[in-house]
């Protein structure tokens, strides 16, 4: 069986990945900063980034290693301490995961490294891997975010990173905020609602983690439903699903003033293209919003 050392395993798409590796017959040992929860738990490991540590339970295995590690971007304003943690908490992970292959206190064959869509920043047209990012807080976070997992092609580990796309599930991310209002039969769309909205299932996250693993297949790949679709197509998904009886279109102007700069990434459209993970033979389980919106609202 595999050995698979993952960091964010306990996350919103670190649960569903981690369910879906132990059920391939993965095992799956989750890097943690608590250490009484490592000692009563095999399949957890002590370890502390900032100082370089790892528990020496990771001796004896080789792994491969997924980063799903980092702070959510949209927990609160964008100050530029938060903006500092966003970037630090991404690549300051995969430097010490760096350091510890490197020193061969990790033995590694493959790494998987989540990205995000923020990469191709203000960009117009069809976004595909081959999109030039811009100089934006996201695309060069993501920029740096990549230059910390490539670089683990020095140590020649094989190395892979998914751009994902917003992600819609239950429990966490956008999608609780877009239903929260449906018990009083109305929702709130941002903006004028034409915005390309790059959605993706979190089963289809997790999916595309899992089919790049099990084939060994590196590169940088999209994590976004194929589906073009705007933000008011998203809401008439749910009202499919879920019927209710207005939607209430929020100004943009007063986005600006609630979110400050953080309302520039909610009102932008972004034409994200997944042609190459789909050619490389990954099948969508929640390829267009019908689908998505009846597996979580049915």
């Amino acid at each position: 069986m595999d050995n698979i050392l993952i960091t964010g395993g306990t996350g919103f798409i670190g649960t569903q990945l981690v369910a879906a590796l132990e059920k391939k017959g993965c095992n799956v040992y989750i890097l943690t900063r608590q250490e009484q929860l490592a000692a009563n738990n095999k399949h957890y490991i002590h370890w502390m980034p900032k100082e370089h540590y790892v528990h020496e339970q990771v001796n004896g295995k080789k792994y491969t290693i997924i980063n799903l590690a980092g702070e959510n971007i949209a927990n609160e304003r964008w100050s530029d301490a938060h903006k500092e943690r966003v970037l630090k908490s991404r690549t300051d992970i995969l430097n010490t995961l760096y350091r510890l292959c490197s020193e061969q206190r990790i033995e590694c064959d493959h790494l998987l490294s989540a990205s995000a869509i923020g990469f191709y920043g203000n960009a117009n047209g069809a976004l595909t891997e081959h999109t030039p990012p811009d100089e934006s807080f996201l695309s060069t976070t993501c920029q740096a975010w990549e230059q910390g997992a490539t670089q683990f092609e020095k140590l020649n580990i094989k190395t892979s990173i998914v751009r994902i796309g917003v992600v819609l599930g239950q429990g966490d991310g956008a999608f609780p905020k877009f239903v929260a209002t449906l018990p009083f039969k109305f929702v709130g769309i941002p903006g004028n609602g034409k915005q390309i909205f790059p959605w993706i299932h979190v089963q289809d996250v997790a999916g595309i983690f899992l089919h790049l693993y099990e084939h060994k297949i590196t590169g940088v790949f999209n994590a976004a439903a194929p589906q073009k679709s705007s933000m008011t197509d998203v809401f008439k998904a749910i009202k499919a699903e879920k019927n209710y009886w207005i939607a209430v279109h929020a100004p943009a102007f007063m986005l600006k003033i609630i979110m400050g700069e953080l309302a520039i990434e909610v009102l932008k459209s972004s034409h994200v293209v997944s042609d190459k993970i789909v050619d490389a033979g990954y099948t969508f389980k929640h390829a267009d919003l019908a689908s998505c919106m009846h597996n979580l609202l049915a």
